[in-house]
């Protein structure tokens, strides 16, 4: 399975940085090592050794992520409780952003409305 995504990795880097790197800078299209480069994290840690070493340390932290997720995978299917954590930690997080998300746009909208009204549209009249 780990024999698989080395020869991707492969394929990755000759197609990517050899054969179409100048297709891509010529039209500004969008790749995983450009979208890391325009993070300032991730461009650190790319950068971290110089320009020459950002390929390779990509290639290497890429090879790092996806070795953990195919582990965690593995385990996902061997351990049924793990499986499980794993299904609701996932289930979770999505409620969380989507709520997070739903929370932040809609308070900002519904405060929008009220940016232009006159304080005395706010009193009471008794």
């Amino acid at each position: 399975m780990y024999w698989d995504f080395i020869f991707w990795a492969i394929f990755y880097y000759f197609s990517i940085f050899i054969i179409f790197w100048n297709y891509i800078n010529k039209y500004n299209c969008i790749c995983q090592y450009k979208f890391l480069r325009s993070k300032p994290l991730s461009n650190k840690i790319l950068m971290m050794y110089g320009e020459k070493w950002s390929v390779p340390i990509f290639m290497i932290c890429n090879f790092g992520i996806i070795f953990s997720f195919l582990t965690i995978s593995i385990f996902q299917f061997v351990y049924f409780f793990f499986g499980i954590f794993i299904i609701v930690v996932i289930t979770l997080h999505i409620f969380w952003t989507a709520a997070t998300y739903y929370i932040d746009h809609f308070s900002k909208n519904y405060l929008k409305q009220f940016e232009n009204w006159e304080v005395s549209q706010f009193q009471i009249l008794v």
